[in-house]
């Protein structure tokens, strides 16, 4: 039976598609498919296109929204640099990482077997 995916479903399986990049092109380097900085620039756009919604094997889009903090203008104003207006996301709005930050979901969770190597 089809349902709602949960918050949590989403996010595993948005990592699930950064890891898979990840994979392809960490294998592709190490078999000297590629050399090591065009791996790089490959998993990037790997990245891009899991965003864009146009990786083959992951089709959900996502959308970028800056949320800086109300303290950034300031600091920006004081450095002499230009700032992105805050504001608060929709009343309602799910984000793929909901009450985590996505760097520490990496290695949790259905993640928690992978390891830096």
């Amino acid at each position: 039976m089809c349902k709602e995916k949960t918050q949590q479903e989403v996010q595993d399986e948005f990592l699930t598609a950064m890891w898979t990049a990840v994979d392809y092109w960490k294998g592709a380097a190490r078999r000297g498919r590629v050399p090591l900085g065009d791996a790089i620039e490959g998993v990037m756009h790997s990245m891009l296109c899991i965003l864009d919604g146009v990786a083959g094997w992951h089709n959900m889009s996502y959308e970028i929204v800056p949320t800086p903090s109300d303290e950034e203008e300031q600091l920006a104003k004081d450095a002499g640099r230009d700032w992105w207006p805050a504001q608060a996301l929709p009343a309602g709005m799910i984000t793929v990482h909901g009450p985590a930050m996505l760097h520490e979901s990496m290695y949790t969770g259905i993640f928690n077997h992978r390891r830096r190597d």
